[in-house]
Parts: structure tokens; C-alpha cells; sequence
């Protein structure tokens, strides 16, 4: 990879993260009312009481902030090991992966779960 398109994902894989964490506070603290343009928007969320939508927004907030935080460890961790960058940027990629896999598994079980 081109130096210049290194710095570009490194920018990318914390910008990402970042903004996922800093969009799902608001829905952790039950400050989005029902639309449907930002939160969880499934059936029940969009046609049930608008108990259950703040209730399943603040679980998808802190799935997704644990998973921006998580990312950004990573990343942060990633960067202390001697490897080449583009091992370096598949590791992460795998880790980023998995652990919105992981957010979008817990949000589903818990909106379930009642």
C-alpha cells in the first residue's frame, strides 16, 4: 500500500468508531424520540408502545458504543505491535468486524428478551 493510502485508513478505523460512539449516546440516554431516521427502527420498536422503543434504542446505544470503544482499543492496541501495516489493517478489520457482529447479536437477543 501507498503511504498516503495508509493514512487515509488509519483516519477511516478511528473516525468510524469514534462516530458510532459518540451517535450512541444519545440513544442511551433516551434523548431520541421515535422517527424513522436514526435508532432501532424493527416492528416492534416502530409500531409497539414508545416504551419499547426507548428501551431497545438504549440497548442498540450501548451495543454500539461498546463496540466504537472496543474498535478503538484495538486499533490503539494494534498500533503498539511491530507488523506490517497491511497485517496490521486486516487484523483490525477482523476485530471491527466481529465485535459489530457482536453488537448486532446482543441487541437482537436482548430486543427479544422481554
Amino acid at each position: 500500500m501507498r503511504p498516503h493510502d495508509l493514512m487515509v485508513a488509519r483516519y477511516f478505523l478511528v473516525a468510524v468508531p469514534t462516530l458510532l460512539s459518540l451517535v450512541s449516546v444519545p440513544l442511551i440516554l433516551g434523548k431520541v424520540p421515535r422517527n424513522s431516521f436514526y435508532g432501532v427502527r424493527i416492528h416492534s420498536t416502530m409500531s409497539g408502545p414508545e416504551a419499547e422503543w426507548y428501551r431497545l434504542n438504549r440497548i442498540g446505544g450501548m451495543a454500539l458504543f461498546v463496540a466504537g470503544i472496543g474498535s478503538l482499543l484495538a486499533f490503539a492496541i494494534l498500533s503498539g505491535f511491530q507488523m506490517r501495516d497491511e497485517i496490521r489493517l486486516v487484523t483490525y478489520s477482523a476485530i471491527l468486524f466481529i465485535l459489530i457482529i457482536g453488537a448486532v447479536l446482543f441487541l437482537l437477543i436482548r430486543a427479544y428478551q422481554k
